[in-house]
């Protein structure tokens, strides 16, 4: 038996940061086989502070998405999230319109993909899990209230864990930070970042809890997904879909 042969109707582009090759994992998965993933990845920017580094990303969104030629692609995913928390959400809406008609192709970033499943669903507070230093923690904890979330709590993993960069978080790390949110009631959980790997320590224990439990990169998948056609991802992504729409949060 054949698998099938790429088509455009399935074909989805993913950009991503040089150094992240967690959301390329975590989003194949989660897509499946019949769904073609593109990648074409952001400028290398060596030793620079990541606030300027995210204003080279933007500033470089159409023009890598230019790389993917004249591909057919039912739409283009920004895996970076951390880049857009410093515009704010309507600006960030309108990064992806700008980008969209730019390149003739519907685009989205990981952060309005995030802000999209989240609205889709009853919460309104939020436990916020973060990899970042934190400026860009204060920049996001901005970004999402004034999105109209209110932030429980946050989890500032850069200081617990002691790290460099969000690329150094280990699947162990994060069940030992996750762990305790199987006993709350009253607020989603946000795994912000598409380079810190989740996905596996998501899949056990979302069982466990009584609230949406939503990464970057699966929030990013969901987008991807119904762009090619509406349950055309992989049966993982369809279980973690459902289940996280199946909670009604009290707020």
């Amino acid at each position: 038996m054949f698998f099938k042969d790429p088509d455009a109707s399935r074909s989805i582009g993913l950009i991503v940061p040089p150094s992240n090759t967690v959301a390329e994992y975590e989003i194949s998965h989660l897509l499946g086989r019949n769904i073609f993933v593109h990648t074409a990845r952001l400028p290398y920017c060596h030793e620079i502070h990541l606030d300027k580094r995210n204003s080279i990303y933007r500033n470089a969104y159409v023009e890598t998405a230019l790389r993917f030629g004249s591909i057919e692609m039912k739409g283009i995913m920004i895996a970076c999230t951390g880049a857009q928390y410093k515009l704010g959400p309507n600006s960030d809406y309108k990064l992806c319109d700008s980008v969209s008609k730019s390149i003739g192709i519907p685009t989205i970033t990981a952060s309005v993909a995030l802000l999209n499943f989240l609205n889709k669903l009853t919460v309104k507070k939020l436990h916020l899990i973060s990899p970042y230093p934190d400026w860009l923690v204060e920049q996001s904890i901005s970004y999402f209230s004034m999105s109209g979330f209110s932030i429980s709590s946050v989890n500032r993993l850069r200081q617990i864990l002691h790290l460099d960069t969000a690329y150094q978080v280990t699947s162990e790390q994060i069940a030992a930070i996750l762990t305790p949110y199987s006993n709350i009631k009253n607020a989603a959980v946000i795994i912000s970042g598409t380079g810190m790997i989740s996905l596996e320590v998501i899949t056990h224990i979302i069982q466990t809890m009584q609230v949406p439990i939503i990464s970057s990169n699966l929030a990013g998948a969901m987008w991807m997904a119904d762009q090619c056609s509406p349950h055309c991802g992989s049966q993982l992504l369809q279980y973690l879909t459902d289940i996280n729409e199946k909670f009604n949060v009290n707020t």
